[in-house]
């Protein structure tokens, strides 16, 4: 069978090696919907859930053209060069508070990352970052958790293989750019594979390795609000909630909603 798409001349995604995979790993997760091109694979598990309550639906592609990431920016994903995962399921299935879903999900695909021999940062609240000497940021991923209902769909989108004329903004990066190879089937079920563990209270530890890995803690930040107003402060922590606690003129205040730019690290 040939895995090559004759338009992008990348390799398609091998739904029989994701399974595969997934059955090494023993876990539960297994039933993956691996499509090649769609608007949205938030859209598509949001529509999979309404129709079979209960399940987990899990559905990935080649390629993405309206998908959508936090504060309703665009997140596209370029034929056979990037992930884009969703996955939904009931929200009963964390034990945690849904407001810190979107970090702890960063935790495990640092993990995941991290068995690929490919180490990364996060940024508060949801990107997957690469961290230059002088301490820029190149962003890799994001991620985006809708809640609808009792359910909650997981949307990562990861730039695998872009090269520089695909990139979508000036600061992002792709995992080839970094110069690592990724073979996107092992990475898909392995953030499957971690995405169920954390789900089941095995990865009980997530908040202690989201403050180890997120560069935003330690740092002098300017939030900007939707309303566009502006703040500078040291962002010093994580609150139960998920928001990021800022001190500002020796008071602390919790951000849950805004853009963050990162001015220098302590």
């Amino acid at each position: 069978m040939d895995l090559k798409d004759a338009k992008s001349g990348r390799q398609k995604l091998d739904s029989a090696l994701i399974s595969g995979t997934l059955a090494s790993l023993s876990g539960k997760w297994q039933n993956v919907e691996v499509l090649e091109t769609v608007l949205s694979t938030n859209d598509l598990a949001i529509e999979k859930l309404a129709s079979n309550a209960g399940v987990v639906a899990i559905v990935t592609a080649d390629e993405q053209t309206k998908g959508r990431g936090r504060l309703q920016r665009d997140w596209s994903s370029p034929l056979g060069a990037g992930i884009a995962l969703s996955i939904g399921c009931e929200l009963s299935e964390f034990s945690f508070e849904p407001s810190t879903i979107p970090l702890a999900v960063g935790v495990t695909v640092v993990r995941a990352l991290s068995t690929l021999g490919v180490k990364v940062n996060l940024k508060w609240p949801n990107d997957i970052c690469f961290v230059a000497d002088d301490g820029t940021l190149r962003k890799v991923g994001g991620i985006l958790v809708q809640r609808t209902g009792d359910n909650i769909v997981i949307g990562i989108g990861l730039n695998v293989s872009l090269t520089q004329p695909e990139l979508p903004t000036a600061i992002a990066t792709s995992f080839l750019l970094e110069g690592f190879v990724v073979q996107r089937e092992t990475l898909i079920a392995q953030i499957i594979f971690e995405i169920e563990q954390l789900a089941n209270g095995t990865r009980s530890s997530w908040l202690t390795e989201y403050l180890n890995s997120c560069s935003t803690i330690n740092s002098s930040v300017r939030v900007s609000a939707a309303d566009g107003t502006s703040f500078e402060g040291l962002a010093k922590s994580i609150s139960k909630a998920g928001g990021l606690e800022i001190e500002v003129a020796g008071d602390l205040v919790e951000v849950t909603v805004g853009d963050i730019e990162h001015l220098r690290h302590i």
